[in-house]
Formats: structure tokens, sequence, C-alpha cells
């Protein structure tokens, strides 16, 4: 019986990759129910199926661990209405995937946490200007709410950080971890 349901929820959620995938972004990208770019491909056909141990993760918990909602949007977003799908203005409701299809994303992050080719009037978010004060790093990390690897103050890392994968024994850089980060750009 749980080989089948397992088998079942495989399919459902190729499916709805599928579904995804024939749908053209207007514009940008597009992100799928994951919150990742349509194109991406998952062993096991969904990243919720763990291959090493044969269960599923909830998809609500697959997104709070990357602080999301299921719009792919910061987990603590509140909506007029309830929902970004409803235009209260003009009464339309948007499908989940075409309101995904048409977010863009850019892949990266900078060591500020911010989309890969931000400019910094004065080089750098760390120097106002307009005061001549300046701000340490770990201090504008935290005025955003992130830590120094860009992920939500409080993370708690198995090993200590992010950057040591137990599995492989490596680590990687800040520099690369950053680099496999997005950020939602709507």
């Amino acid at each position: 019986m749980k080989k089948s349901l397992i088998t079942l929820g495989l399919a459902l959620f190729a499916s709805i990759a599928s579904a995804q995938s024939s749908r053209a972004p207007k514009s940008g990208v597009g992100l799928n129910i994951y919150c990742e770019p349509l194109e991406t491909m998952y062993a096991g056909g969904s990243p919720l199926f763990n291959e090493a141990t044969g269960e599923f993760t909830e998809l609500q918990d697959y997104l709070a661990a990357k602080q999301l909602n299921i719009y792919c949007e910061p987990a603590d977003r509140m909506y007029a209405g309830g929902s970004p799908l409803f235009n209260e203005a003009t009464g339309e409701f948007t499908e989940l995937q075409d309101y995904l299809a048409r977010k863009r994303w850019a892949r990266g992050v900078n060591q500020y946490c911010d989309a890969l080719g931000t400019v910094y009037i004065g080089g750098t978010p760390l120097f106002d200007e307009t005061t001549g004060r300046r701000i340490s790093k770990v201090d504008y990390l935290a005025t955003k709410g992130f830590n120094i690897y860009c992920d939500a103050l409080g993370t708690v890392y198995a090993g200590g950080n992010p950057l040591f994968n137990p599995a492989t024994g490596r680590t990687q850089s800040l520099a690369s971890y950053l680099a496999k980060k997005f950020v939602i750009l709507r």
C-alpha cells in the first residue's frame, strides 16, 4: 500500500510539473510550485521525494524551509483579500500556475543578500554617503532579516553552517553557496 501511494504521489507531482512546464511564461523565466525555475528537473520527479528514504515532504514544509509561502514570496507576507491571486479592483482570479509563471527570478545573490549585479552608490551598501557612517556587514544583513549565509536570522544548520556537506565531507566557499541561491524579483 505504501509503495502504491509513493507511485501515485510521483505521478501527481510529475503531472503538475509537466503542466507547469507547458505554460509559457509571459515575462521572465517563471517559477514552478516549488519556487524554483520552471525548467528545473528533479530526481524522482519532485524535490519533495527523498530517494534515499522513499518518503515525501509536504509542500508547505519544503517551502517553509526556504522561508516562502505557496506564492513564492516571503512566508510572512500579508495580502489584501488574503491572496495575491484575486484582484479586488477587477474581480479577476488568476490560477496559481499562471501567477508563478509570470514571476521573474535572478540566479544568485551577492555578499549583501541582494540579487547579483546590484549596483550600490559608493560601491557598498555598508556606507551611508548622506551621514558618512559605516555599518558592519552583520548589522546590515540583520536589518534585512538575514544571517551571513543570506538565510533567515536564527537558521540552525547541521554541522554548524550550510557550507559543509556531511554527505560528501566537502566544504564550499561562501561565494559558491550564495551563487546557488536565487532571489524572486516579481
